[in-house]
């Protein structure tokens, strides 16, 4: 069980690495994140955000009023997929890529989603979404050439059917 001192304001070095995905995605930090805090565990720090800051703020707080935006290990942040839901409603800035069916159902396998079914596509960092704009997860949109043409792709990076396919 950890203490109340393990639970704290996100330090400024550890918010530029959100606020550097959060640019790579092509939103503003303010779009997802207005009081992180974090709580260190198994090398790597959890991030929350936490609008109310209840005095004295505990665990049970954080879990029971705050958002989990993510992790940091390293100098890498990872998104969660609680996440890619609170920024799907802002597919229209561009930051999704939508899939057909087909397409969902191979992203869902953690599989790549191929050029024809891939309805809107943008590169780099993304959100994936189905054609009904719910949210499937992380991927990365990039361009491969194959037998000298340029096809687009979808890779995943963390996906939906990741419980599925760990038995949980």
């Amino acid at each position: 069980m950890q203490d109340e001192e393990d639970l704290a304001l996100l330090p400024k070095s550890d918010l530029k690495k959100v606020e550097s995905f959060a640019r790579a995605l092509g939103v503003s930090l303010s779009s997802f994140l207005s009081n992180p805090v974090f709580l260190s565990r198994n090398g790597r720090k959890d991030v929350f955000d936490l609008p109310l800051f209840p005095k004295p703020v505990t665990k049970k707080y954080l879990y029971s009023l705050g958002f989990y935006v993510g992790y940091i290990k390293g100098k890498v942040f990872y998104p969660s997929l609680m996440l890619s839901k609170r920024l799907s409603r802002l597919c229209f800035l561009r930051i999704c890529n939508r899939v057909d069916g087909f397409g969902e159902k191979v992203f869902l396998y953690n599989r790549r989603v191929l050029e024809g079914h891939i309805i809107e596509f943008r590169k780099g960092i993304s959100i994936v979404v189905n054609e009904r704009g719910e949210p499937l997860g992380w991927g990365v949109g990039k361009a491969i050439y194959m037998k000298n043409k340029e096809i687009k792709v979808v890779d995943p990076l963390k996906d939906l059917g990741w419980y599925l396919r760990r038995g949980g």
